[in-house]
């Protein structure tokens, strides 16, 4: 009886933050009207829906990337889920622009914050929520409902559970010398960090981020587990970039007779080298901004505050229990694995992408990764307060609870920066788009000149959809500019 009692016990402890989650999910979606379709989906969703199949589809960064390669298909794939999501509900007479994906993973990531917290932190329950609530209420979460990539929220996915393997297995390795890392167990790190490089090349960086970390533990304690678990890391480094070059590229000319372009993944080091002081302050700034949005919209140094606050808890209470001698370079190794490797992550995110630093791009979609992890460290941090501070309890819970209130009453006002952004328009022109996909059936329904242009609009109409040539960069001899073709 020990076994299924157990097993009952699981699903229980999930029970309660899946009903703080549940009315959290349905409180986004109802805020956000059915969603905003993006420009950029104009084109994608229909041809996700088209006809033709699915490697094809999926091996097509031509169309998908407009040209900018990134090895990122397993993102693709399930951007295809949310599309087809889409259409079922279209069909169903209750059209909207919301990804499936995006809700599912955040439910996924919301039960590993909580087993993280409560099962292998022994964190208070209460804290655990309060921090849940807080991730729920950032903008990049509780705004970012709209389909447009799942690269990043399954990034963060992966990123959050190789958080929680790695804390478990080192802890376990410490507790007893005699702890044996199982072929199992590295498989699952090792799948789970492999798919976080097909995601983005964000997944990419953090699975070396993590690399480096298990390096500095294993340089400390020359523990045989803890280089097993580094092997496994190096390995989906070592398979991802064989993806990235050999396994992609020839896939996707097999398939549709082209060799994707590299350009976009060559960063403008040039860019770098004229001013370094705008890139770095840019990309600590986008740090900054995700410990302001996830604490109470507080102020930048408010938050740069909190941020030398975390740290010396991590520094006075051992955020990995290690005996003294070794305290200082796990806590060095951490504090670079966690912060400055991040914002070094940030600047060439910043160098590539400079538009990043629009007031609507620090709030949404680009950031969840970070946004995730995040969550993951306050808890770990909050976690060692337990009998190492003097700080009572109903002080901690009224910083919480404050910062609470103040992610929820900031939500409007995140909200009116994004309508009033550069792609702001979409946030006006949506509504009635979704108004003529519910009345698709009806002939007395007028459709404005506006909608009836809209190739999402003519899809579900009448099917139509030309997929137009991409315009490729010059030089690119390999690619073949394609013929516009009607499915």
């Amino acid at each position: 009886m020990w076994m299924p009692n157990l097993h009952i016990q699981g699903k229980l402890s999930l029970l309660l933050p899946f009903l703080v989650v549940l009315p959290m999910m349905v409180w986004s979606v109802c805020w956000q009207h059915g969603g905003v379709l993006a420009p950029e989906i104009e084109d994608r969703l229909p041809y996700y829906l088209s006809d033709g199949s699915l490697p094809g589809k999926l091996y097509d960064s031509d169309y998908l990337e407009r040209g900018m390669y990134q090895a990122r298909e397993l993102s693709y794939f399930f951007d295809f889920i949310d599309c087809k999501f889409i259409a079922l509900s279209i069909a169903l007479g209750v059209p909207h622009f919301f990804s499936l994906t995006q809700y599912v993973f955040l439910v996924l990531i919301s039960f590993t914050l909580w087993r993280f917290g409560v099962e292998d932190l022994k964190a208070q329950r209460w804290i655990v929520l309060l921090v849940l609530l807080l991730f729920w209420t950032t903008p990049a979460v509780f705004l970012g409902g709209t389909f447009f990539r799942t690269a990043k929220i399954g990034t963060a996915l992966t990123i959050v559970v190789l958080y929680r393997q790695i804390y478990r297995i080192l802890s376990a390795a410490l507790e007893n010398p005699a702890f044996h890392l199982s072929w199992r167990w590295w498989l699952v790190c090792f799948g789970w960090a492999w798919a976080s490089t097909l995601f983005d090349r964000q997944g990419v960086f953090l699975v070396g981020v993590f690399a480096i970390f298990l390096g500095v533990w294993y340089f400390c304690h020359r523990d045989k587990t803890v280089l097993k678990l580094t092997g496994a890391f190096l390995a989906a480094l070592v398979l991802s970039l064989s993806y990235n070059y050999i396994i992609a590229p020839l896939l996707t000319l097999s398939i549709n007779h082209y060799w994707p372009d590299f350009k976009y993944q060559h960063l403008p080091w040039q860019a770098l080298a004229q001013k370094p002081p705008f890139y770095v302050g840019a990309g600590i700034s986008l740090y900054f901004d995700v410990i302001r949005f996830f604490l109470g919209n507080i102020p930048s140094w408010g938050a740069v505050l909190v941020f030398v606050a975390l740290a010396c808890l991590a520094w006075a209470t051992g955020l990995w229990r290690v005996e003294s001698k070794l305290h200082f370079l796990i806590a060095l190794g951490s504090f670079l694995c966690l912060t400055i490797l991040i914002w070094v992550m940030l600047v060439l995110m910043v160098l590539r992408h400079e538009s990043l630093i629009r007031p609507e791009l620090r709030r949404l979609y680009y950031l969840l990764p970070v946004v995730s992890l995040f969550a993951m460290t306050l808890l770990l941090a909050l976690s060692r307060l337990k009998g190492h501070s003097k700080l009572p309890q109903w002080c901690l819970a009224l910083l919480l609870g404050g910062a609470l209130v103040g992610n929820i009453v900031a939500l409007p006002r995140h909200d009116a920066v994004l309508r009033s952004s550069i792609g702001g328009a979409c946030y006006q022109s949506s509504p009635p788009l979704l108004v003529a996909l519910r009345n698709l059936r009806n002939p007395r329904y007028v459709v404005s000149p506006e909608i009836s242009s809209n190739r999402v609009y003519q899809f579900f109409h009448d099917g139509r959809f030309s997929k137009y040539p991409v315009v490729l960069p010059p030089g690119n001899h390999m690619n073949v500019r394609r013929k516009p073709e009607t499915n």
